[in-house]
């Protein structure tokens, strides 16, 4: 269950959702030998200055809770990898997400309230599923990791500059956070310190126009605006 409002007004159904799913996952894993678990969690559980370590967790909303809670009941296992990430891409099935949001309101002309103040590091989709093969294959790679891209942006821009370079025009207004009256705390910094996923999968990661000039070349391929 990853809707943030939802899950705020919603702790038990949550709950059920995001833990106790991982739970019964994780006691069939706890069956097998040499199980490799890998569980994908959220950038939301950080919420401190600069790029967070992978040691600075510390979630504030329902949602980052039960994250960070089913990535407890995950680590019991001693093959176990945590993923904290953050990614986008078009996905035709799944329109809350981000960058489908984004566009819907692009197409049907909307002004779109965009954040300013809230920064991360994501991933195009592409990238995070090479960087999770890469972590399957490397036997030697447990516990928690970040996977995110190597500098920040605010959501507002990100999704500004998505719009630019689709040469779309875009009516917008920069907002905060605090002026959109959201169900659930949304931390104002989510960046993910990267230097532990370099050391060790021997490769840096990408940056964020590298992730948006791909997701752009997907989109120009499925003809999103056609």
């Amino acid at each position: 269950m990853t809707n943030v409002d939802i899950c705020e007004k919603n702790f038990k159904k949550t709950y059920d959702l995001n833990c106790n799913s991982t739970k019964h996952l994780v006691n069939w894993a706890h069956k097998k030998k040499n199980c490799r678990f890998i569980y994908l969690s959220t950038d939301q559980v950080y919420c401190g200055s600069g790029f967070n370590n992978e040691n600075r967790a510390f979630p504030k909303n329902i949602y980052s809770l039960t994250k960070f809670i089913s990535e407890n009941i995950t680590l019991s296992l001693a093959n176990s990898v945590i993923i904290r990430t953050n990614f986008y891409g078009f996905f035709p099935n799944h329109n809350n997400s981000l960058v489908n949001w984004f566009i819907k309101n692009m197409k049907a002309k909307k002004k779109i309230k965009l954040i300013k103040n809230i920064f991360f590091n994501p991933l195009y989709v592409n990238q995070l599923c090479e960087y999770i093969l890469e972590i399957i294959k490397n036997y030697n790679i447990k516990g928690v990791i970040n996977l995110g891209a190597k500098n920040k942006i605010s959501k507002g821009k990100f999704l500004f500059k998505i719009g630019k370079k689709l040469n779309t025009k875009i009516k917008f207004t920069f907002q905060n956070v605090e002026n959109l009256n959201l169900k659930a705390y949304r931390p104002k910094n989510m960046l993910m310190c990267v230097k532990k996923a370099e050391r060790l999968l021997k490769k840096p990661m990408p940056s964020i126009d590298e992730g948006i000039n791909d997701l752009i070349i997907n989109l120009k391929q499925k003809n999103v605006f056609e």
